[in-house]
């Protein structure tokens, strides 16, 4: 009937069933010996004269007959034909007792015992009921993997905190979450992100302590609630515990982690903001934050207001800009160090808002991911690149970037190869370029169509190189052909030594595994005597030229055919080149 929860309720059903019975029992026994019975119902008149002959005329012995086996009717009809009438039916009944003071004194003593014993069975099974009611909201108001509140109870505490109108009494809500978390899940495995997840909440718990409400509102993020007259400075307090957090490694196994945390705040001076406002002002800060630097808090003001209008608007015009003509393609040389000729050209993706006009890649790339229309503009870019360069000579090479969410559409490599044939494109003419990132999130995946392309002559790069945390492990994992040094080294080139010692190590390691080079970013003419001394072949950047329009590459590459023709070697210098410089 019940189902013991823990071991504290086994007991309480035990006794309280075993009372029930009890109680019921003697309840069944005493209406079975007569001691809880009615007077017999019939003639009052007839039970006496039952009585008198009873005491006075003693009855003669019964003749022996034989049962009758009959009906109720019938047998009235045999005890007719003897001669016998209803007198001599009742007169057979066994008479009862008398009920006695006495009796009835006891039977009202078993009856309050049995009503005491039920009444303890009810209080009994009320104070299971309650401390199974308290235990299962216990339940459900904690996360199981973390012992943390969760995002329900996280909910009611500051629906309670925000409804109350003490004076001078601030509230701060804090919403953060584990930078990159996604990729090291994905990477490593669910059972190390779930580690990280307990290591990073007790942590966090240690970090906030007594100073808020601390919960996991799902995934890898976070919330908090701070209440207090002085709740924006303890705000600030615990911002700074937390963002050192990032900067503290933890060890899961084998394996050393130190994830940054982005943070968003909202604070309320007054009654005027419910809990939902505060969770989307928190959130929108968030956001705001992610934006402007992975590990950065950020206070809500409301003009993130109009960065959040904005962001639903891209979002919403991505999925029609290519119809409405708004994108378009630019074009960046890359260099060969050895004569400054050049060899290749990158196609970068441009897009020209019809009310926000130039809208930067690095804000609505990610938002086309997040919106899942980046493979359908990766189709276009590849199409439309491919259609240019086909008009190129063989010599130029087109590189094309993937984005890590392209890898998640099956029949990636048939369809960047069924573009190509369309447009008359050698396949081993066209450069495809990788970030860490995408092999980080979905390897299987990555490799197979690298795997694909390559067989089919596409060359494959691995870009932004030296930025992620296993760079050189792919560097054996996946067949490459390219390695694109990441801009970061060659401007903190200027400032630190080390980042010459870096490019070179690169370099040397990328030469002896037969790969191709490529630093980025190279702007000064510093920047190219250093990658140049590193040993790098190729470069990219604003000091050869910035990206372009179809046209001007089909002018640059003119020149250049002009001048390879005309020019020895040791002239050859691209006037378009000094004009970009300049």
């Amino acid at each position: 009937m019940f189902k013991a929860e823990d071991r504290r309720e086994g007991p309480m059903i035990a006794l309280a069933s075993g009372l029930a019975f009890v109680a019921v029992v003697l309840l069944v026994a005493m209406i079975e010996n007569g001691r809880i019975a009615k007077e017999p119902v019939g003639d009052a008149p007839a039970i006496q004269h039952m009585e008198q002959l009873s005491a006075v005329e003693p009855r003669a012995p019964a003749k022996l007959e034989p049962p009758v086996l009959a009906t109720g009717e019938t047998k009235a009809e045999a005890l007719h034909e003897r001669g016998e009438g209803a007198h001599d039916l009742v007169t057979s009944a066994r008479p009862r007792a008398p009920l006695t003071q006495e009796r009835l004194f006891t039977n009202l003593k078993l009856l309050l015992g049995i009503i005491l014993a039920l009444l303890l069975c009810g209080c009994l099974l009320v104070a299971l009921l309650a401390e199974t009611r308290k235990a299962t909201r216990r339940i459900a108001l904690t996360d199981a993997l973390t012992g943390l509140a969760n995002r329900r109870a996280f909910n009611d505490v500051l629906e309670e905190v925000s409804g109350k109108t003490v004076r001078n009494q601030e509230v701060a809500v804090l919403l953060f979450d584990l930078d990159h978390f996604k990729a090291v899940n994905d990477a490593l495995g669910h059972a190390v992100g779930d580690e990280l997840l307990q290591v990073f909440a007790r942590r966090i718990s240690l970090s906030i302590g007594s100073s808020g409400y601390f919960a996991r509102l799902g995934g890898d993020e976070f919330g908090a609630i701070i209440v207090g007259r002085h709740a924006d400075a303890t705000t600030r307090g615990v911002i700074g515990r937390l963002q050192d957090l990032g900067q503290t490694p933890c060890e899961i196994g084998s394996r050393t982690f130190s994830i940054s945390t982005s943070i968003g705040c909202a604070l309320r001076h007054g009654p005027h903001d419910s809990a939902s406002d505060l969770l989307r002002q928190a959130d929108i800060a968030l956001y705001h934050a992610k934006k402007t630097r992975r590990g950065s808090a950020s206070f809500y003001t409301p003009s993130f207001e109009t960065d959040l209008l904005r962001r639903e608007r891209l979002i919403r015009d991505l999925k029609t800009a290519e119809e409405r003509g708004e994108f378009h393609l630019a074009f960046q040389p890359i260099v060969s160090l050895d004569d400054r000729t050049i060899n290749g050209f990158e196609a970068l993706l441009r897009w020209q808002h019809q009310d926000f006009g130039p809208v930067s890649p690095a804000e609505f790339i990610p938002l086309a991911e997040e919106s899942g229309v980046i493979s359908p503009i990766g189709e276009w870019v590849a199409r439309k690149a491919s259609q240019v360069a086909a008009d190129w000579p063989e010599t130029i090479r087109l590189s094309i970037n993937l984005s890590p969410r392209q890898f998640d559409e099956p029949g990636l490599a048939a369809t960047l190869l069924a573009i190509l044939a369309e447009n008359r494109f050698a396949p081993d003419r066209l450069t495809v370029e990788i970030t860490e990132t995408a092999l980080i999130e979905n390897d299987g995946a990555a490799l197979s169509v690298i795997e694909r392309l390559r067989a089919e002559g596409v060359r494959v790069a691995l870009d932004d190189f030296g930025t992620g945390f296993a760079s050189l492990s792919y560097l054996t994992r996946f067949p490459f052909d390219v390695v694109k040094i990441d801009q970061s080294f060659v401007r903190q080139s200027e400032r630190h030594r080390q980042a010459d010692h870096v490019i070179a190590s690169i370099c040397d390691l990328a030469e002896k595994l037969g790969l191709d080079t490529v630093a980025e970013g190279i702007e000064t003419q510093e920047h190219l005597g250093r990658v140049r001394r590193a040993g790098c072949r190729r470069a990219q950047g604003y000091l050869f030229g910035r990206p372009e329009s179809a046209a001007d590459c089909a002018t640059r590459i003119a020149l250049q055919t002009l001048d390879a023709a005309s020019l020895p070697p040791a002239s050859r210098v691209f006037a378009h080149n000094t004009m970009s410089c300049a």
